[in-house]
């Protein structure tokens, strides 16, 4: 019950996010993951759509939940005409900005979403139950979060899956 209560806040959030998207100028140096992208979060996307993920803007947020800070990165890009989100949550015990975070179907310590937009007012095609995978910060803050993340994740029933590799995070 707690795992389905949790999938559909990431749910309810994702589509307020997604809906709320605007221009951010953050100032991003190049961190080296074999990807090249200056973007605040970019990464390659394979599977069931191949995309090269550069975000426009990052948005990060930290909510204090029962014996943790939950933290947020949001990345946005448009491509083709449609805006895709790129979403990473991880779950920092009692606030005090862990640094590597294990992804798996248990959401136990972090998690990586994915929507990707369909576009003619269909609802975004969502990838967030994650198969495996992980998240690595050389910095995290209450304001900065500079990483690498990867994982291979796949929609609720099952159907689809993407694989999300060489992923960096610039925050600043």
């Amino acid at each position: 019950m707690k795992f389905i209560i949790r999938l559909m806040i990431i749910a309810i959030t994702s589509t307020l996010l997604f809906a709320s998207c605007s221009d951010d100028d953050d100032n991003n140096p190049n961190n080296n993951n074999n990807n090249n992208s200056d973007a605040p979060m970019s990464c390659t996307i394979s599977g069931e759509y191949d995309i090269e993920f550069e975000a426009s803007m990052v948005q990060y947020s930290s909510v204090p939940g029962d014996d943790e800070m939950i933290r947020t990165l949001t990345g946005y890009m448009t491509h083709e005409g449609k805006t895709h989100a790129l979403i990473i949550t991880f779950h920092d015990p009692n606030g005090n900005f862990k640094k590597d975070y294990i992804i798996d179907q248990d959401m136990s310590e972090g998690f990586i979403t994915f929507l990707y937009d369909r576009g003619d007012g269909i609802a975004p095609e969502s990838y967030y139950l994650n198969i495996s995978g992980n998240i690595n910060f050389a910095t995290l803050t209450a304001t900065n979060a500079i990483g690498t993340f990867n994982c291979q994740a796949q929609t609720l029933d099952g159907s689809k899956q993407i694989t999300v590799k060489n992923g960096v995070i610039n925050k600043k």
